[in-house]
């Protein structure tokens, strides 16, 4: 048994083994009430990370984001208002841990400022804390998804797959940056379990994405275990457990990782989060 199979973010963590799946699907009932105070009793402060990624126009990426607990309130009371009211929620996949859910969801969504319904269709990351959701980091269906995707498409997003971890288990940002297209959004974030250590990059181009794998709290990966994968033609989800050497310090990391697919078959950044605790 390696050292990181030894070690597991589950055994330090505040809360239950259902919370992850708890919290997220507490949180899915409340939106349906479109009512803020109700969605925000299902909310975290320990940590924030709401992340919206969106394709738009000409191949373009939008990203919107909320990272401190006021900004989230504010996305809350704003959207529930001003933007739109959740009538209806269908999950298409979901995958659930101690501290996150992944899943795949369309919604049927009322438009306040024109009044029209209109269909989304979303993955989203929820990891969780004791007390609620600390992020919903989303990725929005782009127009390809549902382009034929045969064997030889799933074959070819899995060997990329294996290219990507296999680089970033050798440290080669070269090998790594040649699995991301030219477009490009990553939003990257690192915490401890139980202490104060937290770590965030955000890239939005490759230049800024390779600053992100190098960064100092990337560490440099000494065991790297992938724990799950869902490969389709518009994203792939991933999730690995991992032993990482961290300025002097030896760290447990579990990642949880969405990367969004582009339409040429290569990834268009990453969005993830990570737990992480001292061995």
């Amino acid at each position: 048994m390696t050292t990181a199979q030894q070690h597991t973010i589950g055994s330090r963590l505040p809360h239950t083994e259902s919370t992850g799946r708890t919290w997220s699907r507490d949180h899915a009932r409340s939106e349906r009430t479109n009512d803020a105070e109700v969605i925000l009793k299902t909310v975290s402060r320990w940590d924030s990370n709401f992340v919206i990624l969106s394709p738009v126009a000409g191949g373009d990426l939008k990203l919107e984001t909320w990272l401190d607990p006021d900004a989230v309130d504010d996305f809350y009371n704003h959207r529930v208002l001003h933007r739109h009211h959740t009538l209806a929620q269908y999950c298409v996949n979901e995958f659930n841990t101690p501290w996150y859910q992944f899943t795949e969801q369309i919604g049927d969504l009322l438009w306040i400022e024109t009044g029209k319904e209109i269909q989304v269709h979303v993955v989203g990351l929820f990891p969780v804390w004791v007390d609620g959701i600390i992020g919903e980091i989303c990725w929005h269906a782009p127009e390809w998804t549902n382009r034929p995707f045969d064997a030889g498409d799933r074959i070819e997003l899995s060997r990329r797959l294996d290219a990507f971890d296999v680089a970033w288990r050798s440290g080669d940002l070269d090998m790594m940056a040649a699995t991301v297209g030219d477009r490009t959004t990553s939003v990257i974030r690192v915490v401890e379990v139980d202490g104060d250590r937290r770590h965030r990059a955000i890239a939005e181009n490759t230049n800024e994405l390779r600053e992100a794998w190098s960064a100092p709290a990337a560490g440099r990966v000494l065991e790297l275990e992938r724990l799950h994968q869902i490969i389709t033609n518009w994203y792939v989800f991933a999730a690995y457990r991992l032993l990482v050497e961290v300025s002097g310090r030896t760290v447990v990391r579990e990642t949880a990782r969405i990367l969004p697919v582009g339409p040429d078959g290569k990834f268009m950044g990453e969005l993830s989060y990570s737990m992480e605790i001292d061995v």
